[in-house]
């Protein structure tokens, strides 16, 4: 998990990043990332939809990964809900739903 920034101040929306280079779990990784996608758009949070990535952070990873960008801090808006307890818990309650729905 982790908070956005851009330098578009407008930007905001929740996107999950898969790694491009992950042929053999990308099936999986879309899969998982779609899961968690509806059940932002169950809780009314914006997403901005499944995005291929070359992070640092996912590489060399031999699981299902996702990064999951829950938001944008350079957005005054967006980071003043993501400060509020509704607005995490309604992004925990999203994860942790996404991730059940994959599971079944």
């Amino acid at each position: 998990m982790h908070i956005n920034a851009a330098e578009n101040k407008s930007a905001s929306g929740v996107e999950i990043c898969i790694p491009e280079f992950s042929a053999q779990n990308n099936l999986k990784n879309k899969t998982i990332g779609a899961s968690m996608l509806s059940r932002f758009d169950q809780n009314k949070i914006d997403e901005r939809g499944i995005k291929t990535a070359d992070f640092y952070v996912q590489k060399n990873v031999q699981c299902l990964e996702i990064l999951v960008e829950l938001g944008f801090m350079s957005n005054s808006r967006e980071l003043e809900n993501l400060q509020s307890v509704e607005c995490r818990s309604s992004l925990c309650s999203a994860l942790v739903n996404g991730i059940e729905l994959y599971v079944q």
